[in-house]
């Protein structure tokens, strides 16, 4: 037996160090969106084969999120997210040296894991915070995923035009040493771990699913949708996912516990995040797109790299000024209030930007009712999952959570490239409006159905002032079992 005494760690200190965390995970990924083009030439590669670069990073990281949530709720979750940390930078380290695209693939897959820093700082927050503060450092850890983006198209603009694009690699990969040396040293181990093994059966099962569905999703715009290869890779993955669905429900330490998974408020509360995840990557991916096409067009505003990434700062700079405002908005009318009310502001800036962006402000309104909306929404997901979940399966429950947001926006950037490059037009053979109209509308289509399905999710009413959450870590001298 030992006991956990109060305090154990700096609010503030172990939320920047988390907060950073996240940021570094997307910025990862949104670094190299401006870049595919630099990359195919620096690599000597085609921009087909440089989209590896990206899909590596993705098909990593949602195979590793549940299974780190896994370890850290099994072993310690600051253990877990050094070790993260220092995979995270070894990845980081060999593409920032590589002059190849093997090299470079090979440390993006391991750079991936990084993707697993959220359920595990989901579940550092629910250790060591008192209720009063756990929606809050939750809404903080949640958007930094839109302000991560935001930002990682913005400075990868600047990156490549006063440096090389190895710099896009060196400068996260001091971030991500400086985390793993300041996680190490300031965020406390986790009080509580409930031991158990790995289920490494569902654990491969789940990674050979994922991978197969998410590479058919991924390549369907260079496969096409219908070709033999993306339909029977997208068949094989979801079959084998049904298969790991049923191993999982008769194992009796599973990776996953699908019935924690089948509850209401669990399952609903992931298909809104598909739904979010699918508006605002497509969203994140097109707008820029858009307002980087010549004046020739007709629409285009013949933006450069950097000024097409200051047309998502309004959506950045929403979504961090909402975020730390999660904990007093889930004490005043609860966590379902906030999804519902982010898939209609989310909504409605999507249509105001399909409806009207022949002025520049009209994108920068629709770019900031997004923020909002996603400021509101990402908040409240984690916050509904983590009150709805037994605190040992903390990680998990909220990894999958995450990857419903992945699998959504690969869908949803997937989807609306293949309707922007369906509709190319004039002697140029650039996209015509009307494609991007479409997707616009898709992405607003995305966010009502969010809307709808974050109505049905149940909630928990507001809480009245002082009055804290009860979870299995409210009391700070609780006598817990030591691992």
């Amino acid at each position: 037996m030992r006991t956990r005494d109060a305090p154990r760690g700096s609010y503030g200190t172990v939320l920047s160090i988390l907060f950073a965390a996240g940021l570094i995970y997307t910025m990862l990924l949104t670094l190299l969106l401006p870049a595919v083009r630099t990359l195919a030439r620096g690599l000597h590669g085609s921009e087909i084969d440089v989209t590896w670069v990206l899909t590596a990073y993705v098909l990593s990281g949602a195979v590793a999120t549940p299974i780190v949530g896994r370890l850290g709720d099994m072993y310690g979750k600051k253990r877990a997210l050094v070790c993260l940390f220092i995979t995270v930078a070894a990845g980081t380290l060999v593409t920032a040296l590589s002059t190849t695209l093997a090299p470079m693939v090979i440390g993006r897959l391991l750079a991936g894991v990084a993707s697993g820093v959220f359920p595990l700082a989901y579940g550092i927050i629910r250790d060591e915070f008192d209720g009063e503060r756990v929606a809050t450092a939750i809404g903080v850890i949640s958007v930094s995923v839109g302000i991560g983006t935001g930002a990682g198209v913005v400075l990868s603009g600047y990156i490549l035009e006063v440096f090389s694009y190895h710099w896009l690699f060196w400068f996260p990969f001091a971030a991500t040493v400086t985390v793993a040396v300041a996680a190490a040293r300031w965020i406390p181990e986790s009080p509580l771990r409930p031991g158990g093994s790995v289920d490494w059966r569902g654990g491969v099962l789940m990674a050979a699913g994922l991978l197969a569905t998410l590479l058919a999703i991924s390549e369907a715009t260079v496969w096409r949708w219908g070709s033999p290869k993306t339909l029977g890779l997208l068949a094989g993955g979801l079959l084998i996912l049904l298969v790991w669905i049923r191993v999982e429900l008769a194992t009796r330490e599973p990776l996953i516990d699908m019935r924690t998974m089948a509850l209401t408020a669990v399952w609903r509360t992931n298909l809104a995040a598909a739904l979010f995840g699918f508006g605002m990557f497509a969203g994140f991916s097109i707008v820029p797109q858009f307002v980087e096409q010549p004046h020739v067009t007709g629409y285009g505003y013949g933006a450069s790299v950097i000024a097409a990434g200051v047309f998502l700062l309004p959506a950045t700079v929403m979504m961090a000024l909402i975020g730390p405002l999660a904990g007093r908005i889930e004490r005043a009318v609860g966590s379902k209030p906030p999804l519902v009310l982010g898939g209609a502001f989310g909504a409605c800036g999507f249509v105001l930007i399909a409806a009207s962006h022949t002025i520049h402000w009209h994108v920068y309104a629709g770019m900031t009712l997004i923020g909002i909306g996603l400021g509101l929404a990402f908040a409240a997901m984690p916050n509904l999952i983590v009150q709805a979940v037994p605190h040992a399966q903390t990680g998990a429950a909220t990894a999958i959570n995450t990857i419903a947001r992945v699998v959504g926006g690969a869908v949803g950037i997937q989807i609306c490239a293949t309707i922007v490059a369906q509709h190319i037009s004039g002697p140029l053979r650039l996209p015509a409006e009307r494609g991007f109209v479409i997707a616009f509308w898709l992405c607003a289509a995305g966010s009502l159905g969010a809307c709808v399905i974050a109505m049905f999710v149940p909630g928990r009413g507001p809480r009245a002032p002082g009055r804290r959450v009860q979870t299995a870590v409210s009391s700070r001298s609780e006598t817990i079992l030591a691992p």
